[in-house]
């Protein structure tokens, strides 16, 4: 996302969110617009996902904040 800080949707409803989903959610970081996210799963293996800061929309691209 391109959008301005001030309009990403907080971190703790992205937490909230994969918390539901059953993800031990270890941190989040900003990258370049997005949330990239470390977890853990229910089965206890480390995931490394990314979501659109603004919509909290799944990117395919778990590094794509690193680009």
């Amino acid at each position: 996302s391109t959008a301005p800080k001030s309009q990403f949707k907080p971190k703790a409803t992205l937490e909230a969110q994969l918390t539901g989903e059953g993800l031990t959610v270890r941190q989040i970081k900003v990258e370049k617009g997005c949330y990239e996210v470390y977890a853990v799963d229910k089965a206890g293996k480390k995931v490394n996902l990314a979501y659109n800061a603004e919509t909290l929309e799944k990117l395919d691209n778990a590094e794509a904040g690193e680009n």
